[in-house]
């Protein structure tokens, strides 16, 4: 697995909401590998408790999930003036899905693409769009 910038991320945290645990395990390996600092969450409930935690500069989200589903999670995101401009993945198995988010993956995911993504929408200058510290 390559990482597609000449740059490692500084700081950058993302936060992973899915039910799955063992999706959720795949995307924090890719993800911390590559240097990204990963929380996780179970739901959307506990993603947004997660981006409130600590300064959040990107979200990778599953759409089916109990409690709070992830179209839910992104339009709560986006209603919150501290939040509505943290980029948002959806990561589903669902192609046809219409959501806000600013990326889309399809379930199974590629690594390499996942990181492409990550690493487009965390940027230096993207990456201050994120929650205060």
């Amino acid at each position: 697995m390559s990482r597609s910038t000449s740059h490692p991320p500084r700081n950058v945290r993302v936060v992973v909401a899915d039910d799955e645990p063992d999706l959720s395990f795949l995307v924090r390996v890719v993800l911390e590998n590559a240097g990204y600092e990963v929380a996780t969450a179970r739901d959307g409930f506990k993603a947004l408790e997660a981006v409130a935690a600590a300064r959040t500069q990107l979200v990778i989200t599953d759409l089916m999930m109990p409690g709070m589903n992830g179209s839910v999670l992104i339009a709560r995101l986006r209603l919150d003036s501290a939040t509505a401009l943290i980029p948002i993945v959806m990561l589903s198995s669902n192609p046809d899905t219409a959501t806000d988010a600013d990326a889309f993956v399809t379930k199974p995911f590629d690594p390499d693409e996942l990181l492409r993504i990550v690493d487009r929408l965390t940027r230096d200058d993207e990456v201050d769009k994120g929650t205060p510290p």
